[in-house]
Order: structure tokens, then C-alpha cells, then sequence
């Protein structure tokens, strides 16, 4: 999936995406958990947090 399909599907500007990425921004909560959600992942695995 590109930066495109992913901001069409949470409804965001592609540019957010790409500004995530690259860690200029950092997504808030609210929409860390609609990625994870998207991915049908936890939040741990989402931040790269395994126990």
C-alpha cells in the first residue's frame, strides 16, 4: 500500500503520511490506533514494542 491508498483510507492529506515517515511529525494517539486498526495490528506492534 502507498502514502496514497493510506491517507485515502484514514482520510488524511498523503503528505501526513510521508511526514510520519520520515518522523518530522508524529501521529497522534487517536490516529495511531486508526493505523493499527487498518493493519489489524496492536499499538505495540505499530511501535515496533515487542514484550
Amino acid at each position: 500500500m502507498n502514502a496514497y491508498e493510506l491517507a485515502k483510507a484514514l482520510g488524511v492529506n498523503h503528505q501526513n503520511i510521508y511526514r510520519w515517515e520520515r518522523g518530522v511529525v508524529t501521529p497522534s494517539i487517536e490516529m495511531c490506533i486508526r493505523i493499527a486498526d487498518f493493519y489489524g495490528i496492536s499499538l505495540d506492534e505499530l511501535i515496533g514494542r515487542h514484550i
